[in-house]
């Protein structure tokens, strides 16, 4: 019996040999990770005119910006028999092509056999294709008389239609598609088609501060033996994950930064899938650390990266709204504005606001007798033994006691009253005048 076939042979040894060879591991940090370009089928049997799929594989993920070349063993150039999506179409002439794939700095190899197709039966086109889970692909074969179509595998391995177009099964795998002549049943040729799992990270939208660990998992479809390979999209600029998938963001300041998580396919390199992971700077700082701020008076506060802003004392000590504007409350006191992570509510800042009582003497202005008196009282809430008294010109002006009563200096002139509290020493009151005279009206001026 005389059987003519296309045979790619069995890829998944030897790539798990090419990808340890490489550096390349089952786990371990995106720190460890070293830069690999994978060509598969890395070796493959074709006739004359029979086109395959060439995929370049960067670090588990498809390549980008791939120039693709075919040359003789001697390394001569054949043009025109790839394309620049790496689909390569068998010369007429017989023998041995290396398929080459580059890019950013990066070299893969594949190996042709181009043979003479056995009398009596065509090629069957594509001679090795991709197709996912449950997806089509139309195969093609020119043998004059017809052929039969058939799964190497049977239903396992998926099914092929009269007219060759086969349907993926919902498990993972290396299958094959015969073509067997129908005038010469003796007589097939055979397409490999991989159907790859699929992979889906769960965790999508993941934010994180300088230093933060996530733990990432993936959904293997089609597949239960698979194992994943994690690794980061930017090296080790872009933090770190483990062969777990815990991932540990790298340290960013001042603004946020994206980076790109991958999980890949053990048994089908090329397979993976990524998502983003927002960085953002760790909460060291808020602006102003301190703040003095009026009743019902407003202060703008500051602090980088995502945070949740609050008052500690509630609304007793004033609001706070998500752009970081406080509005003081109605009662002075000392009140405090958190910022914190809205990643990590273990990070936080603190600013510490003042909001002094409105002090006002009364009366705002008097007359006085040389060495007379007159008492001062002071409007607000505050606690009378908290009320500090001076006089702006000192002893010259003359004195004023701890309850408010001023005594005159034995000398007319114009002197100010200021009235302050232990509680807010910097905020003074508006100064009350005095006018102390030698004779005429004595008390308040309107």
């Amino acid at each position: 019996m005389r059987v003519c076939k296309i045979l790619i042979p069995p890829l998944l040894g030897l790539l798990a040999m090419l990808i340890a060879g490489c550096g390349g591991s089952s786990g371990g940090s995106g720190s460890n990770q070293t830069s690999t370009l994978i060509v598969t089928p890395v070796t493959a049997n074709l006739t004359p005119g029979q086109q395959l799929n060439m995929l370049a594989t960067c670090n588990n993920a498809p390549c980008s910006n791939v120039t693709w070349q075919a040359t003789t063993l001697t390394g001569a150039v054949i043009p025109n028999v790839i394309q620049s999506n790496g689909t390569f179409t068998a010369p007429a002439a017989t023998g041995t092509y290396k398929i080459i794939a580059t890019t950013a700095g990066m070299t893969g190899v594949a190996q042709v056999n181009v043979q003479a197709a056995a009398g009596g039966i065509g090629a069957i086109n594509p001679a090795a294709a991709t197709v996912p889970l449950l997806g089509t692909q139309q195969f093609t074969d020119v043998t004059a008389g017809g052929v039969s179509w058939t799964v190497q595998e049977g239903n396992t391995g998926g099914f092929v239609s009269a007219t060759g177009l086969y349907s993926a099964p919902a498990l993972a795998g290396i299958y094959h598609v015969v073509a067997t002549s129908v005038t010469s049943p003796t007589q097939s040729v055979v397409a490999q088609v991989t159907v790859p799992d699929q992979i889906a990270i769960q965790q999508q939208n993941v934010t994180l501060t300088s230093g933060g660990s996530y733990p990432f998992t993936a959904l293997v479809t089609g597949s239960k033996t698979d194992t994943l390979i994690w690794s980061v999209q930017e090296g080790a600029a872009g933090g770190s994950i483990s062969a777990a998938g815990v991932y540990t963001a790298p340290s960013v300041s001042n603004a946020s930064v994206t980076y790109h998580v991958i999980a890949a396919s053990t048994l089908f390199p090329g397979v993976s899938n990524s998502v983003p992971v927002l960085v953002q700077p760790a909460i060291t700082t808020i602006s102003p650390t301190k703040a003095t701020v009026s009743l019902l008076g407003t202060q703008q506060f500051t602090s980088p990266g995502a945070v949740i802003w609050s008052v500690l004392e509630g609304n007793a000590g004033g609001t706070i709204n998500s752009s970081g504007l406080y509005a003081a409350p109605v009662t002075p006191g000392f009140y405090h504005v958190y910022a914190t992570s809205k990643t990590d509510p273990t990070q936080f800042t603190v600013a510490v606001v003042t909001v002094p009582e409105l002090l006002q003497i009364n009366p705002q202005s008097v007359a006085v007798s040389i060495d007379g008196t007159y008492t001062f009282t002071v409007t607000g809430s505050l606690p009378a033994d908290t009320i500090l008294w001076s006089i702006v010109e000192g002893n010259t002006g003359g004195a004023i006691s701890s309850a408010g009563v001023y005594t005159a200096p034995g000398a007319t002139g114009t002197f100010h009253i200021i009235a302050t509290s232990s509680l807010f020493p910097n905020d003074a009151s508006t100064p009350a005048t005095v006018t102390v005279q030698s004779g005429g009206a004595i008390g308040v001026i309107e």
